[in-house]
């Protein structure tokens, strides 16, 4: 922190860790997914002897790495109906190019009577299906902007773009393969299916799910590594408080942010929400933006009028349950274990 700067005196890994409870409710999957996947990511860290650079870098890859998901819902929604179940069901799908394509023209224009399914199947086949790569990419500048925002450096932005690659080349964009995909998100790829597979299934589900793709969509050593350690690195996930487990064991938790930098990260939260609907960007900066104007036409302090700018900002992530989770809702109105509007 710079000389004269005030901290603000809440920790960046809180603040992308409680981003991630409203990520969960995108992807289509139960609260602290993404909590829970970080813990798996550093376990599976730890087990392989990654040093502490990658482990760090795998904390904030793990928790902004689906940040993106919902850049592209509107399309999505256009296209599939129910966006957020088409990613849920995704987790079942090994992410070949033609498996996957299946998997999309099952999903395509669901709940529509047979004739309005056909009359999409041929738009889909047309334009559908390199828009659909085309909103990968959008996901991957998305949360590589975020990342810029808050601060991180390259090594967290760096694999934030390689979150559609795979192991055997055949991802998206589909640039790089093996090694050249960075050991953080060959890590976070991992915990991530692995997360829904045992919370579904059990180690056992996992294991065999893992030993399915191991060489195709996953790195087999990282796969033989987490298979030799499953018991162990699966052990404590459903006895631990999933919050607590990722902000006791992260790294990097004594930087602060300052309090000109936990306003920008809020407008990031801000943009994250109204993305998701084209008709609404910019919507929550406009409600910042007035509440400051009426808190100085009233007269009410500085410090009063930062608080409301803030509220401002995070008020759509507070509604319409896109952020449900207690601990969020404690962290923004200053009663959690950080308070990102206190005083």
């Amino acid at each position: 922190m710079a000389a004269g700067e005030t901290s603000a005196g809440v920790r960046l890994a809180e603040i992308v860790a409680a981003l991630s409870l409203a990520t969960d409710l995108g992807l289509g999957q139960p609260q602290a997914h993404v909590l829970r996947q970080t813990a798996i990511a550093l376990a599976l860290a730890d087990a392989a002897g990654l040093p502490e650079q990658d482990r760090a870098a795998a904390y904030y890859v793990s928790l902004l790495a689906w940040v993106g998901c919902v850049a592209d819902s509107h399309e999505m929604a256009a296209w599939f109906g129910d966006d957020i179940q088409l990613r849920a069901d995704s987790y079942h799908v090994d992410k070949l190019p033609i498996p996957t394509l299946k998997f999309l023209l099952r999903h395509l224009a669901a709940g529509e009577s047979s004739l309005r399914r056909l009359s999409a199947l041929g738009r889909f086949l047309a334009s559908g299906v390199g828009e659909a790569g085309r909103s990968m990419v959008t996901h991957c500048q998305t949360t590589g902007d975020f990342a810029v925002r808050l601060g991180l450096g390259p090594e967290v932005r760096r694999p934030l773009q390689q979150a559609f690659e795979r192991w055997d080349g055949k991802g998206t964009p589909g640039n790089r393969s093996g090694e050249q995909i960075d050991v953080v998100m060959r890590l976070v790829h991992i915990a991530d299916d692995v997360e829904v597979h045992h919370r579904l299934g059990g180690v056992d589900a996992a294991v065999a799910m893992l030993r399915s793709r191991r060489g195709t969509e996953f790195d087999p050593a990282l796969v033989d590594c987490f298979c030799a350690n499953a018991e162990s690195i699966l052990a404590t996930l459903d006895r631990d408080d999933a919050w607590d487990r990722v902000i006791r064991d992260s790294p990097s938790l004594g930087r602060e942010l300052t309090e000109a930098g936990l306003t920008a990260a809020l407008e990031g939260f801000a943009d994250y929400a109204d993305v998701r609907s084209p008709w609404r960007l910019g919507h929550s900066r406009g409600v910042a933006s007035l509440a400051v104007i009426a808190a100085e036409r009233i007269g009410l302090p500085a410090r009063d009028r930062l608080i409301l700018q803030r509220a401002g900002l995070a008020s759509k992530l507070q509604v319409g349950g896109c952020w449900a989770a207690g601990e969020t809702r404690k962290c923004l109105s200053g009663k959690g274990r950080s308070g990102f509007l206190r005083s």
